[in-house]
C-alpha cells in the first residue's frame, strides 16, 4: 500500500471513531421535570465554582440572595488574560431567577441573555 492510502485510511478510521461517540435516534426528547422538593432557601449564599468549562475567567463565584419571586444571582469573576498586564480585572454581573411554576423551575434574566433553568437534582444536602 502506498503511504497516501495508509494515511487516508488512518484519517478515515480516526474520523469514524470520533463520530461514533454520539448516539442518534428517532423519537422525542426525554420528558424531564424539575426537582419537586427543591428548597431555594438552602442555596442562598456565596458559592465558589470549582471547575468551569469553555471560559477564560478565574476565581468564579455566584452569590444567591432570596427575593420575593425567586433568586438574585451575582456572578463575580476575574479575567485571566489581564493578569499579565497588571490591570484590575474583577467583573460582576447580576441576574434574576424568577419562580416559574414548580419548585426548581426558574426563568433566568441576565444582562446578555434570557433562559429557563431547571434544578434536576442535587448530590449533597444543601445548607448543612
Amino acid at each position: 500500500m502506498s503511504r497516501c492510502v495508509i494515511t487516508s485510511l488512518v484519517l478515515a478510521l480516526a474520523a469514524t471513531s470520533a463520530v461514533s461517540a454520539h448516539k442518534y435516534g428517532f423519537g422525542k426528547c426525554a420528558n424531564v421535570q424539575p426537582m419537586i422538593d427543591f428548597d431555594a432557601d438552602r442555596v442562598v449564599g456565596l458559592w465558589y465554582v470549582h471547575r468551569a468549562f469553555s471560559t477564560s475567567s478565574s476565581c468564579l463565584t455566584f452569590n444567591f440572595t432570596r427575593t420575593a419571586d425567586g433568586l438574585k444571582v451575582t456572578e463575580s469573576k476575574e479575567l485571566r488574560g489581564l493578569d499579565a498586564v497588571g490591570l484590575e480585572h474583577k467583573y460582576s454581573s447580576v441576574g434574576t431567577l424568577t419562580d416559574n411554576g414548580p419548585p426548581g423551575a426558574y426563568e433566568g434574566r441576565f444582562s446578555t441573555s434570557e433562559s429557563r433553568h431547571w434544578v434536576l437534582g442535587t448530590t449533597t444536602k444543601l445548607g448543612d
